[in-house]
């Protein structure tokens, strides 16, 4: 059982590291970087003028963010694309008319 000992280490490293970044996910003082995904501290961020992990500005990953933020809205908003009322699986709208789920396989002729 000797050849298993580096793994349980290994794996103790893995799992404190992984509690850690729970934390900081719940801890209003850290942000995660939209670039490298790591937390760094908001407070930090402001002081140096970005994330000091991967060394992106903050206007950057400020612009980053409304780029996403609107692709997430047009995503929402997208009417080529609904929902299956029967599964919840979003599907292409005219398929759905013509065709029905894909997921699910609900007909057509079943679709309101």
């Amino acid at each position: 059982m000797l050849f298993m000992e580096p793994f349980w280490i290994l794996m103790d490293i893995v799992r404190d590291a992984a509690d850690e970044e729970d934390e900081m996910r719940g801890d209003p003082a850290y942000v995660q970087c939209l670039y490298c995904r790591g937390f760094v501290e908001k407070a930090e961020v402001k002081r140096r003028g970005g994330c000091y992990l991967c060394g992106t500005p903050g206007e950057e990953i400020a612009k980053l963010a409304r780029q996403r933020r609107g692709e997430r809205e047009n995503r929402r908003n997208n009417p080529y694309r609904t929902k299956c009322s029967n599964c919840g699986a979003v599907v292409v709208a005219k398929e759905l008319r013509e065709k029905g789920c894909y997921i699910c396989g609900r007909k057509p002729t079943d679709v309101e």
